[in-house]
């Protein structure tokens, strides 16, 4: 069985290049000098959250793990593929798993988790149309690796 999931955004934003991370000093108004952390964990969150939102608004499908993930980016301009990898990292988070609000424990959406047991990288494409300028979006394609007899395609990793 396959379930596709769309979710309406250009992950450039998410993608490591837009998003400076990493310890900064910086002198303050008083003279000392402070240290923080630029990662912005509000647009992990956005994403994670965006996820979500794109697996409940598909009516919360499960499928049987294991899954192969193909990742189609919909914009106008290309991108590199491993930084396609990475600005989806929390996208597929959201699809795949939340946080309970009350238990603060982590359980699973579409899949139990996206451990590699459970979701395999499969392939990426890109459909670059100048059409697509200010309506970007991606295509997570999970594709079931398991018979009907429930048997896997996919070899277990020892």
């Amino acid at each position: 069985m396959e379930k596709t999931i769309i979710v309406q955004v250009d992950i450039q934003r998410f993608s490591q290049n837009q998003r400076p991370g990493g310890i900064v000093r910086k002198r303050t108004k008083s003279g000392k000098i402070s240290t923080f952390n630029t990662g912005n964990i509000q647009d992990k969150r956005l994403a994670r959250s965006m996820g979500k939102a794109a697996w409940i608004r598909e009516g919360k499908p499960v499928l049987n793990p294991p899954c192969a993930l193909h990742i189609t980016v919909h914009r106008a301009r290309w991108l590199d593929y491993f930084n396609i990898h990475g600005a989806c990292k929390s996208l597929i988070d959201g699809i795949c798993w939340s946080i309970d609000p009350v238990t603060n424990k982590r359980h699973g959406n579409i899949l139990p988790d996206d451990a590699p047991k459970y979701l395999k990288p499969g392939e990426i494409h890109q459909d670059i149309d100048k059409r697509h300028k200010g309506r970007e979006f991606v295509e997570f394609r999970f594709e079931e690796l398991t018979l009907n007899n429930g048997d896997s395609l996919w070899q277990s990793e020892k």
